[in-house]
C-alpha cells in the first residue's frame, strides 16, 4: 500500500472514530431504549428464511432482530462494545467486530443483513469494501438484505419516489462505473435539522440524550447533543456500488421508511468464487 493511500485509510478510520464510533459508545443505552421497534419488512425477510439456517447481522446494535424467527441461528456483530452488552443481555450470540474487518471464514454464513450501517462510512472505498466482506462471508446463493438512508425522504419528495418502489430487478450492469478506489473523508459538514429534507449527500446528524426518553432506574445521563455521521444515498447508488462486485444479483429493491433497501444474492461465476 502505498503511503498517500495509507494516510487517507487513517484519515478516515480516525473521521470516523470521532463521528461515529465515540457517539455511539456516549448514546449506546438511550439508543436502546428509543431505538426498540424491529420493522415488518426486515421481520418478514428473517421469517422466511430456512429453518436451521445461520445468519450474520452485521451492525446489529441492540439486537432488535433477534429472535424474530426462533427456527434460525443468528449471530450479532457490532462495533460498539456497549451496544454489545445489550444485545448479550437478550439472549444474543454476540462478537465485537468491525465491518471492515469481519472475523469470520469464507462462505460461513446462509444469509446477512446490514440494516442502517454502510451510510455510517465516510468515503466510497469503504463502502465498497465491506460490501466486497460481506460477500466473502455470505455462502453461493445466500442472501444479503442492506438498508441505507436515502436522500430522497417520502415527506417531502414523494413526487421523486420512482421505480424501485415497485421492486423491479435491476440490471447492475448498465450502470455508469466510478473506478476510483481511494477518496478523503468529508470535510466541513453541515449539521442536519431534523424533519427537513436533506440538503447534502455528507451531513452531520443531531442526536439529543433526552432524559425523558429513559425509565426511571435512577440513572442519571448528560443533557448534551452528539453528531453522527451519514451519508446518505441518491437513488441507484447503492447499484453503482454493487457493479463493483461480480459475483452477485440484484433480486429485489424497495423503498422503505425513508430507506433504500436491498436483497442481493451471492452467485457462483465461472466455477469461481
Amino acid at each position: 500500500m502505498v503511503e498517500n493511500e495509507k494516510h487517507l485509510i487513517d484519515q478516515a478510520l480516525n473521521f470516523e472514530k470521532k463521528h461515529v464510533h465515540k457517539v455511539y459508545h456516549k448514546i449506546a443505552h438511550h439508543f436502546d431504549h428509543t431505538r426498540y421497534k424491529a420493522w415488518p419488512k426486515i421481520v418478514t425477510f428473517l421469517k422466511n428464511l430456512s429453518p436451521y439456517s445461520l445468519i450474520l447481522d452485521i451492525g446489529s446494535g441492540n439486537g432488535k432482530y433477534l429472535h424474530k424467527n426462533e427456527d434460525i441461528f443468528m449471530v450479532c456483530l457490532d462495533r460498539c462494545s456497549e451496544l454489545n452488552i445489550i444485545a448479550r443481555n437478550k439472549g444474543g450470540e454476540v462478537i465485537d467486530g468491525d465491518i471492515l474487518s469481519l472475523p469470520f471464514k469464507y462462505e460461513l454464513f446462509d444469509h446477512c443483513i446490514c440494516i442502517a450501517v454502510l451510510h455510517h462510512l465516510s468515503t466510497k472505498a469503504r463502502r465498497i469494501s465491506a460490501l466486497q466482506d460481506i460477500i466473502k462471508v455470505l455462502k453461493i446463493d445466500g442472501t444479503l438484505l442492506i438498508y441505507v438512508w436515502a436522500f430522497e425522504q417520502e415527506n417531502f419528495n414523494k413526487d421523486r419516489i420512482q421505480d424501485l418502489q415497485k421492486n423491479d430487478i435491476i440490471n447492475i450492469h448498465e450502470i455508469s462505473v466510478d473506478n476510483s478506489t481511494i477518496d478523503e473523508p468529508p470535510s466541513n459538514l453541515n449539521i442536519h435539522k431534523n424533519r427537513t429534507q436533506f440538503l447534502d449527500k455528507d451531513l452531520l446528524v443531531p442526536w439529543n440524550l433526552n432524559n425523558k426518553c429513559l425509565p426511571n432506574e435512577g440513572q442519571k445521563i448528560d443533557e448534551n447533543i452528539y453528531y453522527r455521521f451519514y451519508h446518505v444515498f441518491t437513488q441507484n447508488e447503492m447499484q453503482s456500488l454493487l457493479s463493483n462486485i461480480n459475483n452477485i444479483q440484484i433480486i429485489e429493491s424497495y423503498y422503505d421508511k425513508g430507506n433504500w433497501a436491498f436483497i442481493i444474492k451471492k452467485i457462483k461465476l465461472n466455477n469461481k468464487l
